[in-house]
């Protein structure tokens, strides 16, 4: 199947936190791929130089090293991008983290930088693009949640507690920000091979492979590119009645 093109995002601002790996990088790539101009945070240096070396020749792509859990950067930032780029138009809330830690085991510092990785940075980063969604009147933020939660995945409680946070953060966005076209989804990926869990927590073999699959109504590998073109169809024109949702891509595992 060839590559979808959605018109309307063409010079449309996109911004998307945690763009240096895995899906933000993918997302990246695809909202690049339809003409759109692309900010990207990541708090990795050296994968962002990666992929500004990458990019080196695309004028749409502007990529910054920064700590999401910094607000006062972030908004600068912000500021700075929509000074030249224009109103930012899709927000992809992507940063976060999911170290496992026991629940006997975790500390409140420990909780507390799950939840400030995983979902706190989620809603000041909307809160600072929100004055200019509201000035255009239109807008797609789109909220990286996660199926761990739902199929009760061991030693994430703190991760549990962020991801379904983020749906309910998502609808409430969904519900008060309407009224001025501006939409909120969440997309929920199941088991996604990216460089983060083949190398942290999982060693592909057979096994995995079968584990998965057998977990899985369809048996394929889901990854970061799957998940990007969901997020990229939620912030064009073509999904512009959809809102407040929960998108699960997992290859068939939960019910929602």
């Amino acid at each position: 199947m060839g590559k979808v093109i959605y018109s309307d995002l063409k010079k449309k601002h996109i911004l998307i936190t945690g763009v240096a790996h895995g899906i933000g990088k993918s997302t990246a790539v695809g909202f690049l791929n339809q003409g759109s101009i692309v900010t990207g945070i990541d708090l990795d240096n050296v994968e962002l130089n990666k992929l500004n070396n990458q990019f080196k020749n695309n004028n749409n792509v502007n990529l910054v090293c920064c700590d999401i859990s910094r607000h006062n950067q972030i908004r600068d930032i912000i500021q700075d991008t929509e000074i030249k780029n224009g109103p930012i138009d899709v927000l992809v809330n992507n940063a976060g983290s999911n170290i496992r830690i026991n629940f006997e085991k975790m500390t409140y510092k420990k909780w507390k930088h799950h939840l400030t990785n995983n979902l706190d940075h989620m809603f000041h980063v909307s809160k600072l693009v929100l004055p200019n969604m509201k000035k255009i009147g239109d807008g797609s933020i789109i909220n990286l949640s996660s199926t761990a939660w739902m199929k009760f995945a061991p030693n994430l409680t703190a991760y549990h507690a962020a991801k379904a946070g983020v749906i309910g953060l998502t609808c409430g966005m969904a519900s008060d920000l309407g009224s001025y076209f501006i939409r909120v989804n969440a997309v929920a990926p199941g088991r996604v091979i990216t460089r983060n869990e083949i190398i942290n927590q999982y060693k592909i073999n057979p096994d995995w492979e079968k584990e998965t699959f057998k977990m899985q109504c369809i048996p394929k590998f889901v990854t970061p590119e799957n998940i990007a073109n969901t997020i990229i169809w939620l912030g064009s024109s073509q999904s512009e009645l959809i809102t407040g949702q929960t998108i699960v891509i997992d290859g068939g595992v939960v019910q929602k």
